[in-house]
């Protein structure tokens, strides 16, 4: 067997990816529920505040489970390839920044959220990297050419979130355009998201070649 531990380690980051995307598709969900609904009347729409309250739960069950899958994966990925602890300092930070945003307001929040863009940026320079290490020792072109590309995109699309995050920062939270360019962020995050869980699962199946023998 050649990289069972990166194997083992990436597996666990592709669910880890995948519960992550889920989670923020029920925290938009939420969001966008409870701005689309009328103003309650007494009792009559209670169904309202149910509904936010569960899909949020199922935000943030998936998004704590995909953190631990995270961090187990790189640890365990580590030891095959020592760039993926990198990656481990920076899951770390996102985790305060994602608690920050829970119980900050204003300024404050904007500065969690900008930071929170840099470090899952950085994640997945390092878990791209590392795979792209591995790539190099097995000899396979094909996944180091697809990691520059799927690099590039990340850096891309983060790097235009926080941007943007900074941007607003300077803006009144009352100017109408400041919630149009949140909706871009989260909509260029998202899409970042697709990208990442698109090449891990590409490494993923890379590696699980490289546990049969079958190095091309």
């Amino acid at each position: 067997m050649i990289f069972p531990n990166a194997y083992t380690g990436v597996k666990k980051l592709f669910a880890s990816q995948i519960l992550h995307i889920l989670s923020t598709v029920f925290f938009f969900a939420s969001a966008i529920w409870l701005a689309a609904s009328p103003e309650p009347e007494g009792d009559a729409l209670d169904y309202v505040a149910w509904i936010t309250i569960g899909t949020s739960l199922a935000g943030v069950v998936m998004g704590v489970i995909a953190f631990l899958l995270q961090l187990v994966g790189l640890n365990q990925a580590r030891r095959d390839e020592r760039l993926f602890k990198k990656a481990m300092y920076f899951v770390i930070v996102c985790a305060a920044c994602t608690i920050a945003l829970l119980f900050g307001r204003g300024m404050f929040s904007r500065i969690a959220s900008g930071v929170d863009e840099i470090s899952t940026l950085l994640i997945y320079v390092y878990i791209f990297i590392s795979v792209f290490n591995l790539a190099e020792q097995l000899g396979n072109t094909s996944v180091q050419k697809r990691g520059k590309l799927a690099l590039l995109f990340v850096t891309v699309l983060f790097g235009a979130a926080f941007l943007i995050n900074i941007f607003v920062a300077f803006i009144p939270e009352q100017v109408d355009i400041v919630e149009n360019l949140s909706v871009i962020s989260t909509i260029c995050e998202f899409i970042g998201y697709i990208v990442a869980l698109l090449y891990i699962g590409t490494a993923r199946r890379m590696l699980a070649k490289a546990q049969r023998g079958v190095l091309s």
